[in-house]
């Protein structure tokens, strides 16, 4: 039987033990992984980086189409849990109204993002740079701390969604038709 009396004289230790459950808790609730960064929508930082094909892309380049930012390592489980997904969106939804970028981000050497790339069919750019571009990019959308980390951009160059962590394909099909529906 517990002793009521000896938790409560340690309550420092009681406190400091629901405060790490608390922060467990809400660091892995669903609800919060996915969202949108506010009512007024912010316009996402424009960039340019270098496809692992040589081509230059820049973001704001892609205005008027709904763009998804998939932000991904060669080494991370559930990011290959979702590069499937994202090819299928780019093949069902096709380039004149979706565009999906991948930034592999923490993956090694570009030949070895490539290697992957090949090994996954993927069909969509596949973004590359030096650790310090990469850092300033991840900067720039949040400091978000876990990948994968997607950001939904409308045709108007705003972000509407930020999905944390891995999710079914149910919410990122949502999430992509809703702004392919608002972006007729």
């Amino acid at each position: 039987m517990v002793d009521s009396n000896r938790i409560m004289k340690k309550p420092g230790i009681f406190v400091l033990f629901l405060i790490i459950v608390a922060a467990f808790v809400f660091d892995f609730y669903p609800v919060d992984a996915i969202g949108t960064p506010d009512d007024d929508y912010q316009m996402a930082p424009d960039f340019t980086l270098t496809s692992i094909n040589g081509e230059e892309i820049t973001l704001s380049d892609y205005r008027g189409k709904v763009v998804v930012i998939n932000f991904w390592a060669t080494w991370c489980g559930p990011c290959r849990y979702e590069i499937p997904m994202l090819i299928e969106f780019q093949e069902q939804y096709g380039t004149d109204k979706l565009i999906v970028l991948g930034v592999a981000i923490n993956s090694g050497s570009k030949e070895e993002v490539q290697k992957f790339a090949a090994e996954f069919n993927i069909n969509y750019p596949i973004l590359h740079g030096s650790d310090e571009d990469l850092g300033k990019l991840v900067y720039l959308y949040g400091n978000f701390a876990s990948i994968p980390s997607t950001f939904i951009v409308n045709g108007k160059g705003e972000v509407t969604n930020f999905i944390k962590g891995a999710q079914s394909r149910n919410v990122f099909q949502t999430n992509i038709e809703q702004q392919l529906e608002l972006n007729l």
